[in-house]
């Protein structure tokens, strides 16, 4: 497991969006233990470009409250709102546009900083399929 002491929200982010589902716990606990001001949460979307591009701001909101990434205030769902579109159009950059899309999209907050990660696979066709990443960091203040 990772020690999270030197490490900014954006690299844990990155760390949180390849870990493998049944390590999320284990990633949470030490996480918290590590560094106690930070938040992590996990999400899991599949579909095509334009179906993600809908569900994905019910998904974010959804988790980042679930796991108190964020406050209930506007203007903090704003923000993330705003950071996961960011992440999602850097990591469908070059997508094709009916390509079927599988992402894991990990929040992680602390008093300052709010960073979205999304890591996944586009399936072009049966036995063809790549990987692909967006990233997306914004100053947060959660009052």
């Amino acid at each position: 497991m990772h020690a999270f002491q030197q490490m900014k929200p954006g690299q844990i982010a990155v760390l949180a969006s390849q870990c493998p589902q049944e390590e999320e716990e284990n990633f949470r606990l030490k996480l918290l233990s590590d560094k106690p001001e930070h938040r992590v949460g996990f999400a899991f979307m599949t579909g095509t470009a334009e179906e993600i591009k809908h569900k994905l701001q019910r998904c974010v909101v959804g988790c980042a409250l679930k796991h108190q990434i964020i406050s209930r205030q506007d203007s903090a769902i704003f923000t993330l709102c705003r950071t996961s579109q960011q992440a999602l159009a850097h990591a469908l950059a070059n997508n094709i546009a009916d390509d079927h899309i599988r992402i894991k999209l990990a929040l992680v907050s602390n008093p300052h900083w709010l960073a979205v990660s999304i890591y996944g696979e586009a399936r072009v066709y049966q036995r063809m399929s790549h990987e692909i990443m967006g990233f997306c960091l914004h100053r947060y203040s959660p009052s």
